[in-house]
């Protein structure tokens, strides 16, 4: 977790609990609203559809991509 003393239970980048869940609980979104999404650098090791959700209350977001440098 970022930092579970002060309550912050999302997934660091490093987490085993990224795209290992079971998906086809119906989960829908997590706590924050983030829907299940595929962490392309992650394998998929979850079962059912989608095979990539997270296990826990908060889906892992990475951040997103910065511009291009020339």
């Amino acid at each position: 977790f970022v930092d579970p003393a002060a309550y912050d239970f999302r997934l660091r980048p490093d987490s085993p609990a990224i795209d290992s869940a079971l998906g086809g609980l119906e989960r829908g979104k997590d706590m924050y609203g983030s829907a299940p999404a595929d962490v392309p650098a992650v394998p998929n090791t979850g079962a059912g559809d989608p095979p990539y959700a997270d296990r826990g209350a908060c889906e892992y977001v990475p951040p997103p991509a910065g511009p291009e440098k020339p």
